[in-house]
């Protein structure tokens, strides 16, 4: 039931709050409880599974929009665009223009 009311957490305001402490305190749980909930639930640590979901937002902004790596930023709550494309590269391994280009190659 906490991984489902997490999950629509994640979804309903990926754009606006990554952080652990909002979604704790919208779960009334503490940080070790997420945590659990995330490692059963994905194997993974809160932390990364918060970041991995806004990266998929970003991915799906990069490839439906024709907005800039600037205006998704902003729309996902980056100070600015510097950090945004530094927090995507730690994430993901790859650069954000490159991602972009990647996806302009192959949509055909």
């Amino acid at each position: 039931d906490k991984l489902n009311k997490f999950n629509e957490l994640i979804k309903e305001n990926i754009r606006e709050n990554r952080a652990i402490k909002f979604h704790k305190e919208q779960l009334n749980v503490g940080s070790s409880v997420l945590h659990t909930i995330c490692i059963v639930g994905y194997g993974i640590p809160t932390k990364k599974f918060i970041a991995m979901a806004c990266v998929n937002e970003a991915k799906i902004m990069l490839k439906h929009t024709s907005l800039t790596i600037e205006e998704i930023g902003y729309l996902l709550n980056f100070e600015d665009d510097s950090n945004f494309i530094r927090f995507f590269k730690t994430t993901t391994g790859m650069l954000l223009l490159k991602y972009r280009e990647h996806l302009v190659q192959y949509s055909y």
